[in-house]
């Protein structure tokens, strides 16, 4: 099936987009990481030692974000119905039907950590 013409100007576009080619060098899932180190270097909203919840994290470009300026000290809890690979420093969750497990084992996680963010 031939693509609409819609389809190949976004391919286009996604193809000369200087923002996916720094998150392919830079080793990012997806040009959105970009958005957020925007909005982390304006507003501080993530520093070392923070303890996160990302919600709906697929691809996983903000978690891979946040899980370098968190650090070692930090923690990113991913969590989304997608499969995602993992990232050093994250947990991650898959949600599935059964919430209640899913929230059950989710809050292993937190035993130690309160959320800051």
């Amino acid at each position: 099936m031939a693509r609409s013409k819609s389809s190949n100007n976004w391919l286009q576009e996604h193809v000369n987009d200087q923002y996916v080619h720094m998150a392919q060098k830079d080793g990012y899932r997806a040009r959105a990481a970009y958005k957020l180190l925007e909005i982390n270097d304006k507003d501080k909203l993530i520093r070392p030692g923070t303890v996160l919840a990302d919600l709906g994290s697929t691809p996983g470009s903000w978690s891979q974000v946040a899980a370098r300026i968190v650090g070692e000290k930090g923690k990113v809890f991913a969590l989304d119905i997608l499969d995602m690979d993992p990232v050093p420093a994250w947990i991650s969750s898959r949600a599935t039907s059964a919430r209640k497990r899913c929230c059950a084992n989710s809050s292993n996680y937190w035993t130690d950590a309160r959320s800051t963010l």
